[in-house]
This record gives C-alpha cells, structure tokens and sequence, in this order.
C-alpha cells in the first residue's frame, strides 16, 4: 500500500508554565485596556501530513482484502498555541504580537500505525481500526517569545499516541466477470 496522510492536532489542555507572565497580576489575571478582567483562553492546534508505505497481511482467506496492516510514513509535523482574546481587550494579545506567545513549533515527523482493515466483498461494510504513533524531531520557529526574552530555537521531540479507526467509503466500480484473451 502506498499511504498519504493528514491529521489535525487540537486540544484545550496547555502545559506551558509562565505562558502569559508579563501579562498577568499577582493574582494571575489579566487586566484589559477596559479596566476589567480578560477572557483569554489558550488551546492547542497544529496538523501533520504524511507520505508512506503499508503491508496487508491476508489472514481471510475467503477475502483477500481483510487483514492486519502495518504502515510506515515521513512527513511534517507543526503545532502552536492558538491564544483567544475573547473581549479583544489586550493589545499584547491581538494581531502581530500574538505571535511572540504562540510557540509555533515545527519539523520532520515519523508516523506508525498496526491495525486491522476489512474491505466487505459486497462493499457496504468496509473499515479500519488499530492504533498510531507520530513523532515529531520539531524546533521552535518564532525570533521572540516575551516571556522568555530570547528566540525559541529549541530542539524538541514530541509524541502523539492514540487509537484510529475508520469507515471507508469506496469509490472504485466492480472489476467484470469476463475475461479477454489477445
């Protein structure tokens, strides 16, 4: 098999300690130009695509479709955090200097995946499903991150872990019954 991937990477959970230092109180607010407290929320987003090979091993022998699969894939892998100033009502926070907060990440990644594929002969039932592994060999791409006063230009190795499964949706038409001789 010969696979071409892309996945996007999104999330609420951020885990960057001092993330809006210079920003915040003592109480660890942060204070609008409107003299109240902002509504400012941080998520993770980011994607990876990816080009590589895969191996159907049959163990039906009935369907030469249906099998465990292993793929192997290279590619890109970016990921940043996505800031949100709800109210709009902090400037450090809006347009271009939103950047020097993000921690826009980016770099070559390796993608694993074992799993099952079944490919139903009467095509209404076809799925796939096992579990994935991505690694990322990313370095930080911003000149300035505030809080850190200095360029983020960091080596980094990120991992992502998860399940996937599938429903798959064919679009090929039925080979005929008939065969021709020259």
């Amino acid at each position: 098999m010969i696979t071409a991937e892309g996945s996007f990477i999104f999330g609420t959970k951020i885990n960057q300690p001092g993330l809006f230092s210079g920003l915040t109180t003592s109480e660890g607010t942060i204070i609008g130009s409107d003299g109240l407290y902002a509504d400012v929320r941080a998520f993770e987003r980011g994607y990876y695509v990816t080009l590589g090979v895969g191996k159907l091993f049959n163990m039906a022998k009935p369907n030469p479709n249906c099998g465990f699969i292993i793929e192997g894939s290279l590619g890109f892998i970016q990921h940043k955090i996505k800031i949100q100033d709800k109210k709009n009502s902090v400037p450090a926070l809006n347009d271009e200097y939103v950047k020097g907060y993000d921690r826009l990440t980016n770099g070559l990644a390796a993608r694993e995946f074992i799993g099952y594929l079944y490919i139903g002969n009467h095509r209404l039932i076809n799925f796939f499903g096992g579990v994935e592994a991505v690694q990322g060999w990313t370095a930080g791409r911003r000149d300035f991150i505030y809080t850190d006063m200095e360029a983020d230009k960091s080596a980094r190795f990120d991992l992502l872990f998860g399940f996937r499964v599938g429903w798959i949706i064919p679009l090929f038409k039925e080979a005929p019954d008939e065969f021709y001789l020259y």
